[in-house]
């Protein structure tokens, strides 16, 4: 009894302290620092910093979950270990019963020897049979045992994988979330620059036009070129305004204008490359 006790205590410990690492390493990914990101300007990496902070709620409600999982797959162990020490009772139950009986034949063995060399015999035979089958019933015994602790090392195993896959989709579904917030945050920045330097550039066009009279309601399309620094490399009408008079004169305040305002970043440059630019008399 003293040694299934002792057995049942040292694998709760084994189990805890594992449960205990885990939810370490749960911890630890949960601050891990999030990817760099290209410097655009000093209030650009702030305002990614805010969008891409991590859900401590939401991952502390995880591991919650993962931890009623573990819970409940330890009462289950606990359930069949308890099954399987009520089959190792009940064949020590039947070994004593066994002893018993060896014990009472031997009495009567003792009072028979003095009865008969013959009937003496007999019994020794059959205690010896008993004997043999005490032996084998030992032996079921401790492959009961040995079976016993190759399950609780299996359910061991297979509680310590689904934890860790658990972890690990978690982690995956957070970081695909953050993925998420991180573009969505990139691309606001994207549009409210691009909105930007395209109110600027109009602006400065505005500047140098010399618009025609009679001509405040019309706009026309150009598709401009522009080399690094804002330098107009050319500019191609795509939509006339329906005034080839006014197309020519915001065509030459194009020109005139050059260089237009566009952003440093090479990489927020490329966007404004090539730019649609639908212009109008102010």
């Amino acid at each position: 009894m003293d040694k299934r006790f002792s057995f049942k205590k040292a694998f709760m410990i084994a189990l805890s302290l594992h449960v205990v690492v885990l939810a370490a390493l749960v911890v630890t990914g949960r601050f891990s620092p999030a990817p760099s990101l290209p410097a655009v300007a000093q209030s650009q990496k702030v305002d990614i910093v805010k969008g891409v902070t991590i859900d401590q709620t939401k991952v502390e409600a995880e591991v919650a979950k993962i931890k009623h999982l573990q819970a409940k797959k330890r009462a289950d162990e606990k359930a069949y270990l308890r099954k399987l020490n009520e089959q190792a009772a009940a064949a020590k139950r039947k070994q004593t019963l066994a002893q018993q009986k060896v014990k009472q034949l031997k009495d009567k063995q003792a009072k028979l020897a003095k009865e008969s060399q013959a009937k003496q015999a007999t019994e020794k035979a059959r205690l010896d049979k008993l004997k043999q089958q005490q032996m084998k019933e030992q032996q079921q015994l401790a492959k009961l045992e040995k079976e016993k602790q190759q399950a609780i090392a299996a359910r061991k195993k297979r509680l310590e994988d689904d934890l860790r896959r658990e972890t690990e989709a978690m982690m995956q579904q957070q970081l695909a979330q953050e993925g998420e917030q991180l573009n969505a945050v990139r691309q606001k920045q994207l549009q409210s620059q691009i909105a930007k330097y395209t109110t600027m550039i109009n602006q400065q066009i505005s500047q140098n036009w010399i618009v025609p009279d009679n001509s405040k309601d019309l706009s026309c399309l150009f598709l401009i070129k522009l080399a690094p620094g804002g330098m107009v490399e050319d500019v191609t009408l795509l939509k006339s305004s329906g005034d080839p008079v006014l197309d020519r004169s915001a065509q030459a305040a194009v020109y005139k204008a050059s260089p237009l305002p566009v952003p440093n970043d090479p990489a927020l440059f490329k966007t404004f490359r090539e730019i649609r630019l639908n212009v109008h008399p102010a």
